[in-house]
């Protein structure tokens, strides 16, 4: 049997959440943060660069199915946890004396091929104070995943060859 795709509509409550996701969520969110302390170890770093990608974004947010209460999609998740592993090196840093803080200079993709799905996604992020940084370090595209790659290998390649995915 096919499984339903998520729908997101502005006006009505998101859809619930698989409960595999909110394991597959907790293991992505901790995987980056500690993807980020490892390799901005060395104080000697004063910038790293990253781009990360949702191919299938959704609408940002869900209901839990455990309470019912909102539950943030990957796009904002990755967000915090950049934010989240880059706030640690720099007070791991603070704490050795090192003054040289750490600059994440992440760029953002996210990209989902429903209009009504985007929509969402465009205000959910809106909603969480993110709009000032659309197309700077927030891209959100309306297109199918499989067309919109060599698009985004392109964005990539042209903004830093020495770039992380």
């Amino acid at each position: 049997m096919a499984k339903k795709a998520y729908d997101w509509k502005i006006g009505e409550d998101p859809p619930k959440i698989d409960l595999h996701s909110l394991a597959k969520h907790r293991v992505y969110e901790e995987y980056l943060k500690h993807y980020i302390q490892v390799l901005n170890t060395n104080p000697k770093i004063p910038a790293f660069r990253l781009t990360l990608i949702d191919g299938f974004a959704g609408g940002g947010v869900y209901q839990d199915p455990r309470d019912s209460s909102l539950y943030p999609g990957s796009p904002l998740r990755l967000i915090r946890a950049t934010e989240e592993a880059t706030h640690t090196v720099n007070m791991n840093r603070l704490e050795k004396g090192v003054r040289n803080q750490l600059d994440l200079q992440a760029d953002y993709y996210f990209v989902e091929k429903k209009k009504s799905n985007c929509d969402y996604l465009r205000w959910y992020l809106k909603e969480q104070g993110l709009e000032s940084r659309f197309d700077q370090d927030i891209h959100l595209w309306k297109e199918d995943f499989i067309i919109a790659l060599p698009k985004l290998i392109h964005c990539i390649e042209e903004k830093s060859k020495n770039r992380r995915l």
